[in-house]
């Protein structure tokens, strides 16, 4: 059930005093009535009559004073914002306008205008200055500048030590600072003055509900302060909450009707209207009254809080989250929502942000056990049973009235060392238990003491009693898992996916499943169901996209996913880092440039976002940009060795070699045996042939990590650098004795043909094949060393392998139309048209394209497509070559004579220039 929070400042923002009388001309009949209903705080009359004395004297300040203030106090702050600005424009006196004016411009939101404008006035009647500083603690508070709150209090008090509102709000830091006993005291002197005083009494209903627990002194107290004063909007709202809690409906429909009589038109009426629809399940309705609330500028966090309420009951678990999210973003002091949100995200697989949710719940004085539960049962999806014991315990001590005592107990026995009685404890009051915490709590003890037959009785028992929880059948599922029974494991996923379509760790373990069997396509119906009832669902729309990129489908479809998962869940950052790294992945640089500065906007202070953004920017060239970028990242994590790397990256691309040795040694500085920024180091040695010294950085990373391949790998690369080859060869067969890697196999092979050992090459290749014949990779470079040799007969057998067990490899389909191309063979088309349809902004994949258009003579269109790929990659001179080829090819000389001419310009830089020059000669 939704808690509403009561804001103890909303007392000094809507001041509950006693009205005084006002000076200045007599309005006749009609502003004598609205005296005489102020004076019996009858204020709906009193409002009739004010606005009816309006159309008699628009020039009244008097009238636009009273009109203004009254509807203040039955919570119309905008339009009594323009009342109390007119009255002061017709000169009524400063001393009774200001306070209230502060008090309206607080309520709607401006709190920062009020103490800007006056904060520093100076009236001269003390009552008045008392009356504005009260109205100014309020403005203060809600700024969350608590100390200038103080201080405003402390000076109304000065200015009036009876000031009862003040005196109330004094009452309130009492009570924050530990002084309860001294807080009732003061309130009792307040209504010793005046028994009457409403907010008085409201404050000590609160302190009555919750500190002393005295729910019935609590209602009476409200009930005493609305009688004195009907349109107490604070008040009604206690009562409510009281009766939401204990939901009584009948009580809640009675009070609701009091509300409604004397607050028609306020927003919290509506509110709890629709709480009330709520209660009684009516879903539809409380949602209608919900969206109307929801149209306002800024949603009031408990609609917000609501709305997420109806949402989560009705299924719509995205929409959910998205609406709690708002609402801890307007207050992240609205603890009551915090729970549900991490709820929420429990069931769509958020394990670890569902306890980042709880965490300021949980480190505060007072957790709930609501909260401490949801942590607990968060630790347990995310396989963390120790730490889910801890958070059973600790909830398990707040209620004593509560089996949670009992379940405490026994989890204390089992610390103290009696673990099979402290387990049977928990049996007893599990089976004698209706609720399932003491049946979560010992799940989760068997499970952290490795006792696998027992968690699974204790789930087929907390299945018996929650059936409609998805949680038991996925716990069964982790359990056959771990014993290696995936048929049975897959079955109970299964089961706990039709208990809750929306549980997005059933439908996580089930892709894994099915993408560890080699079914792509398995594995994504799980997402797409789960799509199909809630199509927002951003965590399914994340794992859909990525298996989409496995699957290497079309770019654009994968990037239309996470488009749409940005679109729906906007203030989402997994969604924005998602789009942001699947652009950076595709080479697509200037689209994930965009991304970032537009995920900016909604985090524009995160280091993984700038971090993404500046990789971008690094992509596009724009590297004074990324500069700038990357040093935010430093400043924002001044102790994250990354950010000084990627600084490093841009200078060293901007030439800057002495700032990009220096952002490196920062980052060895921080982290001295990062191997990324010792590899850096490596490359910047032996760019200045400073090979000794680079050896001894490899050497090292050998020594802090001798059982990994890295340390040798970079040795290697050294020596192939300085053309040692056997020191090479020897460091690569140490990599793989450490670690059998595909690059170091890879470089191996490499090696051996630059030694002239083309035979060792090739037994090494086969006994590497033979070892692992799934290593898709090895085999295409495989096809690549055939491709620089010259044998396209070997190089096309080759890449018709790699397409048959990968027929959406792009490089393989681009690969395979080359070797035809040069075979004179047909297909090639098909081939270059496959890649295109992965890859098909990549500038080399067109060119294949265009070459592979042009051979089955289609030379108009390959033309068209050449122009593209030079246009946007002017610096690939083949690819001017081909452009020069397929000119001819259609007739256009001119063409064709601009791009050779270019290419002899490149002299020796360019190694085809033999041809450039026989085409020249051509055309000559």
């Amino acid at each position: 059930m939704v808690g509403f929070r009561v804001v103890v400042l909303a007392l000094a923002v809507t001041t509950l005093s006693s009205l005084q009388g006002c000076g200045g001309s007599g309005g006749g009949d009609t502003i004598d009535a609205a005296r005489r209903y102020l004076a019996e705080r009858n204020k709906p009359a009193a409002l009739v009559s004010l606005k009816a004395a309006l159309k008699r004297q628009p020039e009244s300040a008097e009238v636009r004073f009273l009109l203004g203030k009254t509807l203040l106090e039955t919570g119309e702050p905008v339009q009594a914002e323009v009342e109390l600005r007119k009255a002061l424009e017709l000169g009524h006196s400063e001393g009774d306008v200001i306070p209230q004016l502060v008090k309206a411009l607080t309520a709607i939101g401006r709190a920062e205008e009020a103490t800007r404008r006056f904060g520093a006035m100076r009236l001269q009647d003390k009552r008045a200055m008392a009356e504005l500083q009260t109205g100014l603690a309020a403005a203060w508070g809600m700024q969350g500048r608590s100390d200038n709150m103080r201080t405003a209090i402390d000076e109304a008090l000065a200015n009036d030590p009876l000031h009862a509102t003040a005196n109330v709000v004094k009452a309130t830091f009492l009570v924050q600072d530990g002084k309860a006993d001294a807080s009732t005291a003061l309130l009792d002197e307040v209504l010793k003055r005046d028994p009457s005083f409403p907010s008085a009494l409201f404050y000590k209903g609160l302190l009555l509900r919750h500190l002393k627990k005295d729910i019935p002194g609590a209602i009476a107290s409200q009930r005493e302060a609305l009688k004195y004063e009907p349109t107490l909007m604070p008040a009604h709202a206690e009562l409510l909450s009281i009766y939401f809690e204990a939901k009584d409906k009948t009580a809640l429909r009675a009070q609701l009707a009091d509300m409604q009589k004397v607050l028609p038109k306020n927003m919290a009426t509506a509110l709890f209207k629709a709480q009330a629809e709520y209660l009684d399940n009516n879903l539809r309705g409380a949602r209608e009254l919900v969206q109307q609330l929801l149209k306002a500028k800024e949603a009031d966090p408990r609609v917000l809080l609501l709305a997420a309420e109806i949402e989560y009951r009705s299924g719509a678990l995205t929409l959910a989250e998205t609406y709690l999210t708002r609402a801890l973003n307007a207050d992240p002091k609205l603890a009551s929502a915090r729970p549900l949100l991490a709820q929420i995200q429990v069931r769509l697989g958020q394990t670890d942000k569902a306890l980042r949710t709880l965490q300021p719940v949980l480190e505060g004085p007072t957790p709930t056990a609501a909260a401490l539960s949801v942590a607990a049962e968060a630790s347990l999806h995310a396989g963390r049973p120790a730490q889910a014991q801890t958070y059973f315990e600790r909830a398990a001590k707040l209620n004593p009235d509560d089996p949670r005592v009992r379940t405490a107990i026994a989890l204390n026995r089992m610390a103290m060392g009696e673990v099979s009685a402290g387990v049977s404890d928990l049996e007893r009051v599990a089976a004698s238990d209706a609720g399932t915490f003491a049946d979560l709590a010992l799940i989760a003890t068997l499970l952290r003491r490795q006792e696998m037959a027992g968690a699974l009785a204790a789930i087929d028992k907390l299945e018996a009693k929650d059936a409609k929880s998805p949680l038991a059948p996925y716990l069964r599922g982790q359990i056959q898992l771990t014993r290696k029974d995936k048929a049975a494991a897959k079955v109970s996923f299964m089961k706990s996916l039709t208990v809750d379509a929306n549980y997005f760790p059933a439908a996580r373990a089930l892709g894994s499943l099915d993408l560890a069997a080699g079914d792509l396509g398995g594995a994504k119906k799980h997402f797409e169901a789960m799509l199909a009832k809630d199509p927002g669902n951003f965590r399914a729309m994340l794992a859909l996209a990525d298996l989409k990129s496995r699957g290497r489908e079309p770019e654009e479809q994968v990037v239309a996913l996470l488009l749409d998962a940005v679109k729906r869940n906007p203030t989402e950052l997994d969604a924005r880092v998602a789009l942001l790294e699947y652009y950076l992945a595709t080479g697509n640089y200037q689209q994930a440039v965009s991304a970032g500065q537009d995920a900016l906007v909604q985090f524009p202070n995160h280091p993984g976002i700038l971090d993404g953004l500046g990789r971008g920017q690094l992509g596009t060239k724009e590297y004074q940009q990324a500069i700038s970028t990357f040093r935010r990242v430093a400043s924002l994590v001044p102790n994250s060795p990354a950010a000084h790397l990627r600084l490093a990256d841009a200078h060293a691309a901007r030439n800057e070699r002495n700032a990009a040795v220096a952002s490196l040694q920062r980052a060895l500085d921080i982290s001295p045996n990062m191997v990324p920024a010792q590899a850096r180091q490596i490359e910047f040695l032996v760019q200045e042939k400073r090979l000794k010294e680079a050896l001894v950085i490899a050497r090292k990373v050998q020594q802090t990590r001798p059982k990994e391949a890295t340390g040798y790998l970079l040795e290697a690369g050294i020596n192939i650098e300085g053309k040692q080859w056997d020191q090479a060869a020897a460091a690569l067969q140490t990599s793989l004795t450490r670690q059998p890697t595909t690059a170091g196999a890879m470089r191996l092979h490499d090696v051996l043909l630059e030694q002239g050992k083309a035979s060792e090459a090739s037994r090494f290749a086969a006994e590497w094949q033979t070892r692992y014949p799934k290593d898709l990779v090895f085999l295409f470079h495989m096809g690549t060393v055939a491709s620089r040799a010259g044998d396209w007969p070997r190089a096309e057998g080759i890449y018709r392998q790699v397409l048959a067990s990968d027929p959406n490899h792009t490089t393989s389909n681009n690969n395979l139309a080359w070797a035809l191309i040069h075979q004179k063979k047909p297909g090639a088309l098909a081939f270059a048209e496959k890649a295109v349809q992965r890859a098909p902004k990549v500038p080399a994949v067109l060119d294949t394209l265009a070459a592979a258009l042009s051979d089955a003579g289609q030379d108009h269109k390959a033309l068209e497509i050449q122009r593209k790929v030079v246009a946007q990659a002017p610096e690939l001179m083949e690819a001017r070559l081909n452009l020069a080829r397929i000119a001819l090819k259609t007739g256009d000389k001119a063409l064709a004579r601009s791009e050779l001419e270019k290419l002899a310009y490149e002299g020796a830089k360019f190694a085809n220039q033999e041809e450039v020059s026989r085409l020249l000669r051509t055309l000559n």
